[in-house]
């Protein structure tokens, strides 16, 4: 999965923060996620968290395993 994700050791850039602000203005179950609580989801439903690497335009790519 890779996109705009919020990760409390990375700063998040003005950019981001707009597109968050804008996507919760439309529908407030929208916005960016939080790595740490998106992690905590998918490792109740059988995903590990196992890498996340950073890709262009201030985005993370996030790697999950099934345990």
């Amino acid at each position: 999965m890779d996109g705009p994700w919020l990760k409390s050791d990375i700063p998040t850039v003005p950019s981001s923060l707009d597109f968050d602000a804008d996507l919760r203005r439309r529908d407030p179950e929208w916005g960016l996620r939080r790595v740490e609580e998106f992690a905590r989801a998918a490792d109740e439903r059988g995903l590990r968290l196992e890498a996340s690497r950073p890709v262009p335009a201030n985005n993370l790519m996030l790697l999950l395993r099934r345990t």
